[in-house]
């Protein structure tokens, strides 16, 4: 293993926030017509604007360390009694993951495809699909389609005595889990 980038963890938590802060900057507020924007007091305003986007790939060159050993600091390898480094590196990770997914309501960004393509590449997100399959007024709920080859071959043994099997599949829009999904087979 090799030794540690960071000393502790509120070291890496300091670097960590140092990133996040700098990643919007302050401006002069300004109206429609383009004039600064001033409080009760006549002072200006100003207003925090987005400089870049957080992403896990800018903060591993922010914090100058390569992205295999930020993940493993995610992973726990250089944690101790002392320093939780994987729950910051966890908290970090949140941050971002919020703000790819609070991007995806932005009404002013046009095409998501690459909010997504981030959300499902580093964080772990999937389409997911649910296969419905009916016989003899049985439901079974099937979550991908090598469950669904699975349980057509188990349902067929089944009812090897039957000559009818009915086989109905279409999406469903939230993930349902049945108890007596075995039962049924």
């Amino acid at each position: 293993m090799r030794p540690r980038k960071f000393k502790s963890a509120i070291e890496l938590d300091k670097k960590i926030e140092e990133y996040f802060n700098q990643l919007t900057r302050n401006v002069l507020a300004r109206d429609k017509q383009g004039n600064i924007v001033t409080d009760a007091d006549d002072n200006p305003v100003y207003e925090e604007i987005e400089k870049e986007a957080p992403t896990i790939l800018s903060l591993c060159v922010y914090l100058t360390t390569q992205r295999e050993t930020f993940n493993q600091y995610a992973k726990g390898t250089y944690d101790d009694k002392e320093n939780n480094f994987s729950e910051i590196i966890a908290l970090a990770k949140q941050r971002i993951e919020s703000y790819a997914e609070q991007c995806l309501f932005d009404k002013t960004r046009k095409n998501p495809a690459g909010i997504i393509f981030n959300l499902k590449n580093n964080f772990d997100w999937k389409d997911k699909k649910e296969i419905e399959t009916t016989t003899n007024n049985n439901v079974v709920m099937l979550t991908s389609k090598e469950d669904l080859i699975s349980g057509i071959m188990k349902l067929t043994n089944k009812l090897n005595d039957s000559n009818v099997i009915d086989v109905e599949a279409k999406e469903v829009e939230e993930i349902k889990e049945y108890e007596d999904y075995e039962d049924l087979l």
